[in-house]
């Protein structure tokens, strides 16, 4: 369910190879309408779609407008305050692109929104193209009449998750941004929302093994369960993964591999769900991803399974033709059951 708060859209005008650059703002901050929560919605789930799409946080160290202006906001919350966000933000961004002959302009939407019953703020620049054209009604941008919305692909986006901006969590990653590789703006980008460096691989693929280890387990068109057990699951996708060119995930095609062609969404919008942060794409960490693993062992009378990584030399030691299990938990049950017997 989407709810959105405040929203408003201004234009940069920068050409190709023009040294230059203008902004052209709504002069207020619009009334919600339909058009508003059909905009707004379609870029929220073009986040999901992105396979550019990064995990980060603020940079620490300095503070741009942009950083300024929308942590001012966020105490203050008044639409004088998210009008003047947005305007100082987009007066350093011209000052950023204006020299930059390859960058160009387009139309900027700022939102205050929640989906879900979770609260964003993004910034996401539109280039112009079919389907996006706006023109300035009454003072604020609005569309083109006779356009058909049409958001296939974000250009350039931030999007603040806040209730993880808030935690107490010290290793938080609550802001997602789209660079697209291909386009030269990309590193202006992330400098004018004071963006850090991207999360690793080790803690994506972390991210993974814990929607895996909790997720539903897929079913058929019937409802019955496509696996006997977790554990096979668990299995299945390590095998896909390691199985991928470069070893790498991408979440739309794990969802419709094991979920279903129609949902492609499926793994992105439950780790949304359950507040677990992860990118859309990333190359696994072949030592992490091994957590999915069980090792089986039996013998007459004994049976064994073991995560792959609890074998080490201070939990399961496995030597020339002993092993060594330490585990005060797994002595305290085997002697309370003899002692039962």
């Amino acid at each position: 369910m989407l709810a959105v708060s405040r929203y408003i859209i201004h234009e940069v005008h920068k050409e190709f190879k023009v040294t230059g650059a203008t902004v052209e703002p709504s002069l207020q901050v619009p009334v919600i309408d339909d058009f508003a929560k059909k905009l707004i919605d379609e870029t929220h789930k073009s986040f999901g779609m992105s396979t550019s799409l990064k995990n980060t946080k603020f940079e620490d160290g300095h503070s741009t407008p942009f950083h300024t202006g929308l942590t001012n906001y966020l105490d203050l919350e008044t639409d004088d305050d998210f009008y003047s966000y947005t305007i100082s933000s987009l007066n350093d961004l011209k000052e950023r692109i204006e020299n930059e002959q390859f960058a160009t302009g387009g139309y900027y939407l700022f939102a205050d929104y929640h989906f879900d019953a979770r609260r964003y703020v993004s910034a996401i620049l539109l280039r112009k193209k079919s389907g996006i054209n706006f023109q300035k009604v009454n003072n604020v941008f609005r569309p083109v009449e006779g356009e058909t919305l049409n958001i296939e692909k974000i250009a350039m986006g931030f999007r603040l998750n806040h209730g993880i901006f808030i935690s107490d969590d010290p290793d938080k990653n609550y802001v997602a941004l789209i660079t697209t590789q291909q386009d030269k703006l990309s590193g202006y980008f992330r400098k004018w929302v004071q963006a850090a460096g991207i999360i690793s691989n080790d803690k994506n693929t972390s991210a993974l093994v814990k929607i895996i280890n909790s997720i539903d387990v897929p079913a058929d068109e019937n409802g019955i369960a496509k696996y006997p057990s977790r554990e096979e699951m668990k299995k299945a996708f390590y095998d896909i993964v390691e199985q991928s060119p470069g070893k790498s995930v991408n979440l739309m095609q794990l969802s419709q591999y094991f979920y279903g062609e129609a949902q492609e969404q499926y793994i992105s919008e439950y780790a949304q769900q359950n507040a677990i942060t992860i990118d859309t794409e990333f190359k696994r960490s072949s030592t992490v991803l091994k957590k999915l693993i069980t090792i089986r062992a039996r013998t007459t009378g004994i049976e064994l399974n073991v995560d792959y990584d609890r074998l080490n030399a201070n939990e399961v030691d496995v030597q020339d033709n002993i092993v060594i299990i330490r585990s005060k938990a797994i002595v305290d049950q085997i002697n309370q059951q003899r002692n039962e017997q």
